[in-house]
This record gives structure tokens, sequence and C-alpha cells, in this order.
């Protein structure tokens, strides 16, 4: 499976689709398609940061959010001292060393 992005004309992903369900039925894996109406539109949602953490999923693999975010270094939650997130409310307690 492929993620493609490009610029398309409105209305294209139809035909995208069309594509896709007929390669499954002769047996191939779909690609991912993310169309934009216009190169304007395309930048304005695909910003470098974004395009990092694109980056950083392709080179890790299918992965959870939580382990994306870990590894590109946007995970900000409480931690405790063995590097657990620690549960909702309870702050920075943690059992594993009880």
């Amino acid at each position: 499976m492929k993620a493609i992005i490009k610029v398309a004309r409105k209305g294209s992903i139809f035909a995208a689709v069309a594509r896709q369900i007929a390669g499954a039925r002769d047996g191939r894996t779909p690609d991912f398609y993310l169309s934009f109406e216009s190169a304007r539109a395309l930048f304005a949602e695909l910003t470098p940061a974004r395009l990092d953490l694109l980056d950083t999923r392709r080179r890790i693999g299918p992965r959870s959010v939580s382990v994306l975010a870990t590894v590109a270094g946007c995970d900000d939650r409480p931690r405790c001292g063995h590097g657990r997130v620690a549960p909702r409310g309870l702050g920075s307690d943690c059992t594993l060393g009880r």
C-alpha cells in the first residue's frame, strides 16, 4: 500500500475509488489517496511539522498514535521515573517498584 498525495480536480476522488475497488477485486492492495483541489490547499494543510510527522510515520512503520507521538517528540504526558505514562489524575505516582 502506498500513500499518494496529489493535486487533483474536484470530484476526482470518485474515479480513484472506482480504480481501488476494481484493483481489490483483482487481489491488489488499495493505495491511500489524499487529494487537494489546489497547491494552495495542499500546502495550507501539509505544514512543515505535518510533513515531519509523515516522515516519522514512514520511518517507524505501522505503530499506534501514542508510539508515533513519543518517537516524534510530541508526547508531553506526565511520566513516572520508570518512563511509564502516569494514569489520569494521579500525577507521577508509580506502582512499578511496589
